[in-house]
Formats: C-alpha cells, structure tokens, sequence
C-alpha cells in the first residue's frame, strides 16, 4: 500500500484506450461484435472471424488520438468513445459442435458535454466563460484477453415450416489488461483563460493513464458464456436471431493496482498568452488487491427475411445502456458473389460488403474523411 503525494504533470481529462488500438470484423449484420455460438458448418471446417469497430461522439477519430484540433461536434448530454475488436479462429470437429480460439480487445469511455468542452477548449486555448463551472464526470471500462472457447448448438423444435435453434458457448481465458474507474469532480473558470480543479478518482488498471505511474503487470483468469436463439419460418422466410455475450462472465484478477486519489489544480504556470499550464496535484492511495471485474453483457435482436435473390435485415444491439439500430440489405448477384448495404443509426455509420464463395469482407465509416466511426469484419472458411 502506497499514500501518494506528489505534483505532476499529466492528463486529467479524457482516458483514452487500453494500450495499442486493434481492429475488428463480423458474420451478422450490426456494428457491435458479438460471438455467434448459431453458426451452423459441416465437420471438418475452419472459420477465421476479424472484427473491428471504432467511434466516438465528439470528434474526428484522428483528433480524438491526437490534439483535438478537428472540428468539435459533441452531443448535448452523454458523449462515449468505444473501441470494440475481436478474434476468432474455430475448428468444427462433429456437426454443430467445434472449439476455438478468441482473442477480445474492447474499450468503453461514458463522460458528458462538460467535461469534453472543457477538454477542447484547454487543448485548443479557447476563451472560457468566466465564473463557469463544469461537471467532470467520466467512466472507462475496458478489457484485452484472449482464450479457448467451446460451442454447439442444437435443434430443439422443428416441424415442416418452422424450426428453433438453440446455441451455447463457455470460455476459458487469460486477462492480458484491463481498466475499470471512474472521475467525479468539477472545475471552474476563475478567467477567460484559467481553470481551477477539484476531482475524485477511483481506478482500476494495469497500466496507469491517469498519472505517471509504473506498477507490475498483474495475472488474471476468466470465465464466461454466450448464448443464442434462432427462430426459422422456412413458408415466409423470416427470421429472428437472439443472441447474448459475455453472459456471467468475470475475470479474476490477482495484485490487480488501485488507485483512490483526489486531484487539484494547486501548481499552475503560464505560456507567453496567459493560458494556464496546469500539473495537478495528485494525493491518495494507491495499492494491490485482488479483484473480480465483472464483464458488460451485449445483446442482440435481429429480424431478416428473404425476397427473391436480397435479404434484408433489422436490429438492434445494447451495450452499456446504449442502443445500436442497423439496417442491411444483402444482395445475392450469383451463386458466388453478394453484396451488402449497411446503416447504423447511433453513430450514423455506413456500410459496404462484399461476399465471394467462402470469403467475406465489409468496410465501415461515417465518413470519407475526418471519419468518427470506422469498422472492418472479415471472415474466411475453409473445409477440409
């Protein structure tokens, strides 16, 4: 256990990820990746699914990894940055059973309009309204494992027009970094160009970007379950997929570091304009402890029904009490090539698809340039 007092100088405002940035891909309509334990393959049969989802609300995704200098567009209440990829290569040994391996990084930032205006403004030294007073409250979640995955699903009502599936998954895994905490506090313009602070964190992690801390890289072990229904109407081609991930999954970690520390703006200097250049005074504790971080459960709802030579499909995803709405549409030119358009409707991202034989890859954006969201799903099946 260690009581920190010191100055220095860092980042209080936005927490950004967990280490480098992965990318993602996907099997099923949505921007979200889930685990789909429903995939219905022959023996014998390799499948390599890449996924990979990246957004946030206030600005470009190039900014946002850089100076914030971009157009700043945030919403009027709660702001969010995610970061969701995931890896999978499964062997199907009998019919409707296979083992695999998965490798999971995802991120999730929650702050309001508040704490992200005042962040802009500060990086790029812009007047604030004097008197002015900002809530800063944010939470960061986030999770890199990787692991062995077992699944199968099964027919469990079936007549000559209509069938259920019911498919399952459990997981073995290994926690390779995590961060979990959140910052209250609020600051206050006492000038058009100077601030003062008074926030409270409390934060898991295994690595600190909070304050400059090095710490020893902690072990952790998971365990966790997927499952899915699928509903088929063979008369009127239309059908349901119910899928949930990470359904009673936690990681269990060992000399996890924490910290609880109060952060104030005591030392200030400032540039040649008269902006503040702040190092925050960081005081609390910091220790080890074993904890159990509990994993955030996804949920998906998708409706698809078939006409002709194009399916069409309608959901929705949920994910930390935010909901995904998607359309697409998947067009069928031949027996070897389809096409796929897609929109998702929270980050208004864009999608397009392509399909051949046994392989399949889509591209993802809300824009050409200066792009806020950004997506890519690829998946290969080979049958020996």
């Amino acid at each position: 256990m260690v009581h920190l007092n010191h100055f220095r100088k860092t980042k209080v405002l936005p927490i950004v990820c967990i280490g480098n940035i992965l990318f993602v891909i996907s099997s099923y309509a949505g921007v979200i990746q889930f685990f789909d334990p429903l995939q219905q393959l022959q023996d014998k049969t390799i499948k390599v699914d890449m996924k990979l989802f990246l957004a946030n609300d206030p600005i470009a995704l190039e900014e946002f990894f850089d100076d914030w200098h971009g157009k700043y567009r945030p919403r009027r209440g709660q702001n969010v940055a995610l970061l969701d990829s995931r890896v999978d290569l499964n062997y199907y040994i009998k019919d409707h059973y296979f083992i695999g391996y998965f490798y999971q990084y995802s991120a999730f930032i929650d702050t309001d309009k508040d704490f992200t205006d005042l962040y802009y403004r500060a990086k790029n030294k812009k007047e604030l309204k004097t008197k002015k007073r900002y809530l800063l409250n944010l939470e960061i979640d986030g999770i890199k494992q990787q692991g062995l995955i077992f699944s199968g699903d099964k027919k469990i009502y079936d007549n000559d027009r209509f069938a259920i599936y019911f498919g399952s998954a459990v997981y073995i895994s290994y926690g390779l970094e995590m961060q979990n905490g959140y910052i209250n506090g609020f600051a206050k313009a006492i000038s058009t160009k100077d601030y003062d602070i008074h926030a409270y964190a409390s934060y898991y992690y295994t690595h600190n970007y909070l304050y400059k801390l090095d710490v020893e890289s902690p072990s952790g072990y998971g365990l966790g379950s997927h499952i899915g229904f699928f509903i088929e109407n063979r008369e009127s081609k239309f059908n349901m997929k119910f899928l949930i991930n990470d359904l009673l999954s936690k990681i269990y970690w060992h000399d996890l570091p924490y910290s609880k520390v109060l952060l104030k703006t005591d030392n200030k200097n400032y540039d040649k304009n008269g902006y503040v250049k702040y190092s925050p005074t960081v005081s609390g504790l910091e220790e080890n402890s074993n904890d159990i971080q509990t994993l955030e459960i996804k949920y998906k709802v998708e409706a698809s029904i078939t006409v002709d030579n194009s399916t069409f499909f309608g959901g929705i995803d949920l994910m930390y009490h935010l909901y995904f709405p998607y359309i697409q549409i998947s067009h069928k030119l031949n027996k070897l090539h389809t096409l796929n358009f897609m929109y998702e409707s929270r980050f208004g991202t864009l999608g397009f698809g392509y399909e051949y034989k046994n392989f399949k890859i889509d591209i993802l954006s809300d824009k050409f340039y200066k792009a806020s969201s950004l997506g890519f799903d690829a998946s290969f099946i080979y049958q020996f």
